[in-house]
């Protein structure tokens, strides 16, 4: 199960790498080859949650365990950091005014692709915050703390 999760990452990972450098390529913006970076931080999240489910490390001592959910703790945020990357479409103007209530799209594409872009990016990123949030709680409950989900959420939040 757990080869076929980083199977899984790995191949989103690339697959949206490679997006983001043809959106670069077609918006001529650079801020899409910085999500390949923010989508890595979501993904190592998610990665870390997927081990912390291993019987590997339902093994060891419960400091070390304790010391690996704070790494990924500290982690954590970058998951859903990505929300705020929307904020990098504001230079673009997708509709014009041309009068009293009345405005007109403009029918550049490249600005449609920079913000597909990133919505797909906050949509992975949430994608892989919530996954992580999710194991990270069914590795606790295998180690026998009990914790309603969320009371989990909100002491995580």
């Amino acid at each position: 199960m757990m080869k076929h999760r980083f199977i899984e990452t790995g191949i989103i990972m690339i697959g949206f790498s490679l997006i983001s450098i043809v959106t670069t390529m077609i918006t001529n913006d650079l801020i899409h080859v910085i999500m390949i970076w923010n989508i890595w931080l979501s993904a190592v999240v998610y990665l870390l949650a997927v081990f912390a489910q291993t019987t590997t490390m339902q093994k060891i001592s419960l400091p070390l365990f304790i010391v690996y959910m704070l790494l990924w703790l500290v982690m954590f945020p970058n998951s859903f950091y990505v929300i705020t990357d929307i904020l990098h479409i504001t230079p673009y103007e997708f509709y014009v005014d041309v009068g009293y209530f009345s405005f007109v799209f403009v029918e550049d594409i490249t600005m449609y692709v920079a913000l597909a872009h990133l919505v797909m990016t906050m949509l992975v990123g949430i994608y892989f915050g919530y996954q992580s949030l999710i194991l990270t709680y069914k590795a606790l409950v295998k180690r026998h703390i009990k914790l309603p989900f969320i009371v989990y959420t909100l002491v995580i939040s």
